[in-house]
C-alpha cells in the first residue's frame, strides 16, 4: 500500500476512536445511574462490543502511523484505541499487586 492509500486506514481508527470515547463514558453513566437494572443487559453489551472494536482498532492505528495524514489524528486514535485494553490491564496488575503483596494479617 502507499502512503496514500493509508488514509483510508487513518480514518477507520479515528472513527473507532471516536466511537469509543463517546460510548463507553455514556454507557458507563447508564450503568451507574439505572436503579432498575433494566438497561443493564444492553448497556453492557454495548460497552463489550466498543471494547472488542477498539481492539479491533490498535492494528489498523498502528497501520495508520505510516500515513501521510495529520500527525495529531494518527496519534490520537492510537492513544484512545489502546486505552481501554491498558484500564484493564492496569486493574489485573493492582489486583496482583493487592493479592500478593499485603501484609498477612
Amino acid at each position: 500500500m502507499a502512503r496514500q492509500d493509508l488514509k483510508i486506514l487513518t480514518t477507520v481508527s479515528f472513527y473507532i476512536a471516536m466511537v469509543t470515547i463517546i460510548s463507553l463514558p455514556i454507557c458507563f453513566f447508564l450503568l451507574s445511574t439505572t436503579a432498575g437494572n433494566s438497561l443493564a443487559p444492553l448497556v453492557k453489551s454495548i460497552v463489550s462490543i466498543a471494547f472488542l472494536i477498539s481492539l479491533a482498532g490498535i492494528p489498523v492505528s498502528t497501520l495508520s502511523m505510516f500515513s501521510k495524514e495529520n500527525l495529531a489524528k494518527r496519534i490520537f486514535a492510537l492513544t484512545v484505541n489502546v486505552l481501554p485494553i491498558s484500564l484493564v490491564l492496569y486493574g489485573f496488575l493492582m489486583e496482583f499487586i493487592d493479592e500478593f503483596f499485603r501484609s498477612a494479617p
